[in-house]
């Protein structure tokens, strides 16, 4: 439970920081390519990556205990894997937007580039854990047969 939740909680929220920044520079604005590679570009993507740390660190933790929670009660396959954590992904990250916006009575009551990154964050990471456990259980495996 605790690699996994670590690793949730060193990818989720990179992933989401960069994430939110791409959906930032995609959907909102049209910028030249020699204005996306700029220096105030480039602060932008590590404010974004600070942030995301920031306010994704919880909601990364969150789903990495749910999803460990959940494998280590049952074994998943690749889908359901990747639909379990983007859920809790999304679930997690529109919990923060809620909190955020209750914080922050000035600002747009909903936001949908936190819980779409969760949702993408959620995914990778979900899927990145499958692929450790299947070969983990796979070298197990090897290991027993060695043994005999």
């Amino acid at each position: 439970m605790k690699r996994t939740t670590l690793i949730f909680i060193g990818l989720g929220p990179v992933i989401g920081g960069i994430s939110m920044f791409t959906q930032f520079v995609l959907l909102d604005h049209s910028l030249a390519l020699s204005e996306l590679f700029s220096f105030g570009m480039i602060w932008m993507v590590i404010f974004f990556i600070i942030g995301g740390y920031v306010v994704g660190a919880l909601p990364a933790a969150a789903t990495g205990l749910l999803f460990s929670f959940v494998v280590s009660r049952r074994a998943l396959n690749l889908l359901e894997s990747i639909l379990l954590c983007a859920g809790a992904g999304f679930l997690t990250s529109a919990m923060a937007v809620v909190v955020i916006a209750l914080m922050n009575p000035g600002a747009p009551k909903w936001n949908w580039t936190i819980p779409l990154a969760g949702v993408l964050a959620g995914t990778l990471c979900g899927g990145l854990c499958w692929i450790l456990a299947i070969k983990r259980h796979q070298a197990a495996g090897q290991s027993g047969s060695r043994s005999r």
